[in-house]
């Protein structure tokens, strides 16, 4: 293994957190870190097809994270939707 492939193989990353000097700081969590992230490209309206893939997941556990998302303003949905057709 050499650089990204020793940092992202398994329980790597937790390992590493679990060493992070703490501080003041919250403590660092796994599961908050990977829903922030999956909301995240909610909001910026990545596919979730996309996300689930990246994710490693069902698109139907992805899903689940969408309450969490910021929705769109009114304007903003109104163009999406016109514009889906588009792309």
């Amino acid at each position: 293994m050499n650089g990204l492939d020793e940092i992202l193989g398994t329980h790597k990353i937790p390992n590493f957190i679990a060493r992070c000097p703490k501080g003041d700081a919250p403590p660092l969590n796994m599961v908050r870190l990977r829903v922030t992230w999956i909301v995240t490209h909610i909001d910026a309206g990545t596919n979730l097809l996309v996300i689930a893939a990246a994710a490693g997941v069902e698109p139907s556990q992805v899903v689940k994270y969408a309450r969490y998302a910021t929705p769109p303003s009114d304007e903003e949905a109104r163009r999406m939707l016109r514009e889906a057709g588009t792309r």
